[in-house]
């Protein structure tokens, strides 16, 4: 009896303290990962609209579907819309920043799992398309809605250029619906 019971007591004490630690540690590390998420979050905002400060959820506004996020520049330059679609390798999220007029600042891909070197070029950023003289995501600076439909595609990865076309196009969506709100 004697030698089942001390080991399991022994081995639940350990258990116990290991929680605590970790639970500590989740304590103290949980406010500063966040601070630092939003912080990020916040220098994305400003890149991809450049004259917008001080973001702000926009208030009765709920994202559906494939609308990740809506946020309002405090000093009213314009606002900055997140929205994903299905590529070949998973969902492509995109952040767009539209101006008060509705048109678009820049568009940045925040996240894409796209095949290397050929769906991936949606967002990589030294990758030029071939005439336009500029990035893919790039083509899409001081364009409104109906430029979308005619984007350039990357030879090669249709599908990935059209998930990020299809998150541009659903954040004018939105931007019509915030925009009033």
């Amino acid at each position: 009896m004697k030698e089942f019971v001390i080991p399991t007591l022994v081995l639940s004490m350990i258990c116990l303290v290991c929680t605590g630690a970790l639970a500590a540690t989740y304590q103290v590390a949980n406010p500063i990962i966040i601070e630092n998420a939003q912080r990020k979050a916040d220098e994305t905002r400003q890149m991809v609209l450049s004259a917008g400060a001080e973001f702000a959820p926009v208030e009765g506004f709920v994202a559906e579907g494939n609308v990740v996020d809506a946020y309002a520049a405090g000093n009213g330059a314009g606002y900055v819309i997140t929205t994903k679609a299905g590529g070949y390798g998973g969902d492509i999220q995109v952040m767009v920043g539209f101006t008060n007029d509705g048109v678009i600042d820049q568009v940045k891909v925040l996240s894409q799992t796209e095949t290397s070197g050929l769906g991936s070029r949606v967002a990589d950023e030294k990758y030029v398309l071939p005439g336009a003289g500029t990035t893919y995501c790039g083509q899409f600076a001081g364009k409104d809605a109906s430029y979308v439909a005619g984007a350039e595609m990357i030879v090669g990865s249709t599908v990935s250029s059209k998930a990020v076309n299809d998150s541009v196009a659903l954040a004018f969506e939105v931007f019509n619906q915030v925009k009033g709100a």
